[in-house]
């Protein structure tokens, strides 16, 4: 609109000059014609003092919720400007994708805040970035754009279900052949000595380090280790066809509710998927909830028909000597499987409705 009633101003002036040899009407000429590059000047040389921040994000948020992102926008120069700039939201499986707008008057030797509600629409890796800034004279007649990365990320935790899962006796005392070994932890596995300790009552005279004992005329207790690894496996395993957006939805609630039931009854658990686009077959041991927390970052990342579909093949090639107890399987087409059993649709009754009448046996 500036720009409009600016070039009706030099249209009149001119006008006006040559219909009635207004004499004055080359001076004002000369000052109309020198005013845009002024106002740009005027905007260069304020981008040039104007900095964004991002800061008041969570690291995590619910579905539905709305997360404020803070842009700070300093202004170390002399003259006061207009700010527009913009945050583009997009999940990192590519599910949606929004850009945010708005501006803001900074007054010289100030800083001002901006802020951006962005509704968190579904599960996953919420990135948020601002690449770059619109800056305004003071006028508010030219800008100049000016580069400016800023970036951050909110996941979007789903939403865990109650899960009865019942660890059976042969997966309890399952001999574990781990990898390697806890470093916090003693065990009972006489291959790998954890570290030597002074008899307390109670201790197995089977454990007394006897030569250990003789040099220092105590008695000396050798600990064992505890193997790292698991019985039972999760694996994530895609199905044919694309999947929808809601079905990866309920696909991660899943892989949250199952995980978070096993750590509850301290069962260790194998997290088992391979991508498509990767040659690499992932596992993550997952013993506690931190363990739990980042593998989580992994599976808000996956997006639609990113699995591969059979991945007990892959596994089994690649830990060839491996021993599992209970192979657990969960695909994107919302089916589940214990071991060899008859897959069962967790989307027939609903997920909430599914977890709520089935007892799953590891």
């Amino acid at each position: 609109m500036k720009k409009i009633v600016y070039l009706a101003v030099l249209i009149l002036t001119v006008y006006l000059g040559t219909m009635y040899k207004w004499a004055e009407s080359a001076a004002l000429l000369s000052a109309e014609l020198v005013f845009p590059f002024l106002c740009i000047g005027t905007a260069w040389n304020s981008g040039r003092k104007i900095k964004a921040e991002m800061e008041g994000y969570p690291d995590t948020a619910e579905r539905g919720e709305e997360i404020p992102v803070r842009v700070r926008i300093i202004n170390e120069g002399r003259l006061p400007a207009v700010v527009k700039a913009s945050v583009s939201c997009k999940y990192v499986s590519g599910n949606w994708k929004k850009c945010y707008m708005t501006g803001i008057y900074v007054p010289a030797k100030a800083n001002k805040y901006m802020e951006f509600r962005v509704t968190a629409k579904y599960y996953g890796r919420l990135h948020m970035d601002m690449r770059k800034m619109k800056i305004y004279d003071c006028c508010g007649f030219a800008s100049v754009w000016k580069a400016c990365k800023k970036h951050c990320e909110t996941a979007v935790m789903p939403k865990p279900y109650a899960v009865s899962v019942i660890v059976s006796s042969r997966t309890k005392w399952f001999p574990i052949d781990g990898e390697s070994y806890a470093k916090d932890r003693a065990g009972e596995d006489t291959g790998e000595i954890y570290g030597v300790r002074e008899y307390r009552g109670g201790d197995r005279m089977q454990k007394v380090h006897w030569k250990l004992s003789a040099r220092e005329e105590k008695l000396y207790i050798r600990e064992f280790s505890y193997p790292v690894g698991a019985a039972v496996i999760l694996m994530l395993e895609g199905a044919e066809g694309k999947g929808r957006v809601r079905v990866m939805e309920g696909f991660m609630e899943a892989v949250v509710s199952v995980s978070i039931a096993l750590i509850r009854r301290e069962c260790a658990h194998y997290v088992v998927w391979k991508k498509k686009e990767e040659g690499k077959l992932h596992r993550v041991l997952i013993r506690e909830e931190k363990d739990f927390y980042g593998f989580l970052k992994e599976l808000l990342g996956f997006g639609n028909g990113c699995l591969e579909t059979n991945v007990e093949e892959y596994y089994r090639y690649e830990y060839k000597n491996d021993t599992y107890a209970t192979v657990l399987r969960i695909r994107t087409d919302l089916t589940m499987q214990v071991n060899q059993e008859e897959s069962m649709d967790m989307k027939q009754q609903g997920m909430q409705r599914f977890f709520e009448t089935v007892e799953i046996i590891v």
